[in-house]
């Protein structure tokens, strides 16, 4: 267990738990990882945990693609969300409202 700092330690919500996982369960996680992008079972646009795929070369990719189309004269818009826990504290009118002012 682990302090949480300006907690009373007497209490069990001032210690924050260790989960340790074994080294063996570590090399069995990476060896099916890595099976699993051999065998090419994820989507080519999907970043998240495949090797050599960041969030920062997704995030090159589309400056570069925008880049390039604003250079011939397109427009370029922009779309980002975070489907486990997006907009959370937005209210749905006021996301409307700015769809419908953008669209104006």
């Amino acid at each position: 267990m682990i302090p949480k700092p300006g907690k009373d330690h007497k209490s069990t919500k001032g210690w924050r738990p260790i989960n340790l996982i074994n080294c063996i369960g570590k090399l069995e996680e990476k060896v099916v990882a890595e099976r699993l992008q051999e065998a090419r079972l994820f989507h080519r646009y999907q970043f998240g945990s495949g090797k050599g795929r960041s969030a920062v070369e997704a995030a090159l990719r589309v400056i570069t693609r925008a880049q390039r189309c604003m250079g011939s004269r397109g427009a370029v818009g922009w779309a980002f969300w975070d489907v486990k826990g997006g907009f959370q504290s937005a209210r749905e009118e006021d996301v409307l409202r700015q769809l419908e002012k953008s669209e104006e």
